[in-house]
């Protein structure tokens, strides 16, 4: 019975398995913005209205942007998509995307539960193609 009862706390204590680190790489990216703005990457962070800027890691985008909450949301489907400062989120990426892109045919894209591999809501801020404009 003491056998039985040393394993069961010896697992109780193993460590947990690791998540899936890839649908963790943005909010880590956000937080490393949160904490170093200079840092590589973070094209704008701004406190005041809950968001952090970054550059797409994408070498096929140049051009892009992903526009993040500074607070852990998963994706349009969390509730807390529908309270401040996230509510304001899409108005804020028009604005920034704006800034970014003046001149530009911009578009703004976000993705569904089942179309993403991220666990943090974000806009792909980028120009809209020619061919779908």
């Amino acid at each position: 019975m003491r056998r039985l009862l040393a394993l069961a706390l010896l697992a109780a204590c193993a460590p947990a398995p690791e998540p899936d680190t890839r649908s963790f790489a943005l909010y880590r990216a956000m937080q490393t913005c949160l904490a170093d703005p200079a840092t590589a990457g973070c094209t704008r962070v701004d406190r005041a209205r809950g968001f952090v800027v970054l550059a797409d890691d994408d070498p096929a985008k140049p051009r892009a942007w992903l526009l993040v909450p500074d607070v852990e949301v998963t994706g349009i489907e969390d509730s807390r998509a529908l309270v401040p400062p996230v509510v304001a989120f899409w108005r804020h990426g028009w604005t920034v995307g704006r800034d970014l892109l003046p001149g530009e045919r911009l578009a703004l894209a976000i993705n569904s539960k089942g179309g993403r591999t991220q666990d943090l809501l974000h806009i792909h801020i980028s120009c809209l193609a020619p061919e779908i404009a």
